[in-house]
Order: structure tokens, then sequence, then C-alpha cells
């Protein structure tokens, strides 16, 4: 019976004992008895946010998770850890409820200390809905979350609470050019997903994000402000020139239309007005307007009304500079 001398066998014997054992409890058996609720500490870290998509209210983020609990059951005096698969101990079955199509980089096992400390460490990669409010597009500000629960448990029998030897938080440097981070914020409680439904315990990391409006502001508004003021040369030019007003018209109304096409795959298919919306609309009806009168004046000037559609266009000229002026000051400014 040497054998049992040898170190290596005596470790291999304890491990199949600690793993039937484990088996022996069921795995849906929590480590606390009835009426106390296990507290599982969360430590959460957003390691990077590589996009923002606008178009599918979603964003695809880098996350490490770290969660830690106790179970007395699984104490052993091997002198390490012991390494067990989700299926072979108790697990808080921690699901993200925003995830939607991950990688995870880490094996899915249980790390147990010989007091029966259990840890849990997983770092995936992908995507997660987050519905936006785009009223204030582009010049708008978005919160955004990764929304743990633990799913078939009540918040009577699993608490979520922050890690006591980390703080969870998100990078300070992330591979994100077209917005601004900001106002990272930890919840930590319970909530029904429906309504009448019972509440389970959750942990939300969440940040505000602010969009980096000047490419905007360079690349899409300051082009669209001008091609508005082109249309608006029809006021300086006589009326006698009317296959030049109406081709100026057309073309800024052509690139306008243009405009919005591109713009539109920038954002969903919203039931609202945004900000960019509102400027193209007003600007929209400016230039058609432009191209109504640029039609009557050229009319009146067959009619030897000259001096009529000249005035025309004179009061046009006023109102066309206050349109455009409260276009973009209703738009982007109020």
């Amino acid at each position: 019976m040497s054998f049992f001398k040898n170190k290596p066998f005596r470790l291999t014997v304890l491990t199949l004992a600690l793993l039937f054992s484990s088996n022996a409890y069921g795995n849906n058996d929590r480590p606390d008895p009835t009426g106390t609720p296990t507290q599982v500490e969360l430590f959460v870290a957003i390691l990077d946010i590589d996009e923002i998509d606008g178009v599918s209210q979603s964003f695809f983020a880098n996350v490490f998770i770290a969660a830690r609990w106790k179970d007395k059951r699984l104490a052993h005096n091997l002198g390490k850890e012991v390494t067990y698969d989700l299926k072979n101990a108790w697990f808080p079955r921690l699901t993200i409820l925003n995830e939607q199509k991950t990688f995870r980089s880490m094996p899915q096992i249980l790390e147990v200390s010989s007091d029966g400390t259990v840890v849990y460490r997983q770092r995936l990669w992908g995507s997660f809905s987050q519905p936006l409010e785009l009223q204030n597009f582009p010049f708008d500000i978005q919160n955004f979350a990764i929304k743990f629960a633990t799913a078939g448990y009540s918040s009577e029998e699993v608490q979520l609470v922050l890690h006591k030897d980390r703080t969870s938080g998100i990078a300070e440097s992330l591979s994100l050019p077209d917005w601004k981070v900001r106002d990272v914020e930890i919840k930590v409680g319970s909530e029904a997903l429906i309504g009448g439904a019972e509440e389970i315990p959750t942990f939300t990391i969440q940040f505000e994000a602010e969009r980096t409006s000047s490419y905007f502001v360079v690349k899409v508004i300051l082009p669209l402000i001008l091609i508005v003021c082109m249309s608006g040369v029809v006021y300086w030019l006589d009326p006698s020139m009317a296959a030049t007003q109406i081709s100026v018209s057309s073309t800024a109304m052509l690139t306008l239309i243009a405009y919005r096409f591109a713009i539109d795959g920038l954002v969903p298919k919203v039931s609202y007005l945004t900000r960019m919306d509102t400027f193209i609309f007003i600007a929209t009806f400016i230039i058609f307007a432009g191209l109504i009168i640029a039609v009557t004046t050229s009319i009146l000037a067959r009619e030897d009304r000259l001096n009529m559609a000249r005035q025309i266009d004179k009061w046009c000229r006023v109102l066309f500079v206050i349109g455009v002026s409260a276009n973009i000051v209703y738009a982007f400014l109020i």
C-alpha cells in the first residue's frame, strides 16, 4: 500500500472525493440555509468600448467579470485552488440582461480556495443592446449600461453586492473616437424585469457618453447651411434669368436630398424628429419656396411686370435671411 504515500496520488483521490461530495448536495442547492441570502460579490471592468452603433441601438464592449462567494461545502486542505466545471458546483447563474452576441475568452470554471471561497472569472467581448434617445442628435448625450442578474433566484435567495477588494469601473483610454465617456456609476439592487414579475437581484454598471459633434458640424451641418444659402442666390438674380434661377433651386434641392439619405444611415428609423431632421425639414421648405418664387417672378417678367417681380425678390431676400437664421437657431441652439 505504499502508493498511498505518493503525493500526486493523494491529491487525485482528494480531488475526486471533492467532486463526488459536491454532486451529493445537488447543483441547485445554495450554500446558505433557507432564509439567508447568498451574497455574491461582483467586480465588473469595462476594458474597452469599440463602437456605438446608433442604427442598431447597441454598443460593442470588452468586459472583465469577477464574482466571488463562499461555499463551505467545497472547503478542502489540498493547499492549492481546486477548479470545478460550472455543472459540478453551485453557480448563481449570472446573466447579462442586455447581452446580444458575445464571445468568451476564458474557460467556464470555478476556482475554489481551501476555505471554500469560490471565484468565477470571465472576459467577454461583443454587442449589448441600448435604447437611445436621439432628439438632440448630433449634440446628444446618452446613457449606456451593462446589467447583470441572477436567473432563477429571487432577492431573498441571492444578493449581488460590490466586490470588497476591487472597485468596478471603466478604463480611462478607450478606442472610441466619436464619443466622450464620463460619469461611471454602479447600481446594486433588485427589480422586476416585467410588470407583476418577482424582483430579482441586479448589478448595473452604467456610464454617460457625449457624442463628439465637431465631425457633424464640419462635415455635415456647415455644408448644409452653405447649400441652403446657395439656394437664396435666386433672390439676387434678375427675374429675367428664369432658367438660371430654377437651375440653382433644383440643384440645391437635389443636394439636400442626397445629404438626407446619407444622414438617415446614421440613426434608426425613429418616430420623432432629431435636431438634424428639423433643420433639413425646414430647409427643404425654404428651398422649395425659393423655387416657387423663381417660377412666379419669371412669369411676371414675361408679362412685362418686371418691376413687380424685382420688388418681390427684394422682400424675399429679407425673409430668406430671417428664415435661414431662425432655422439654425431653432434646430441647433435652442
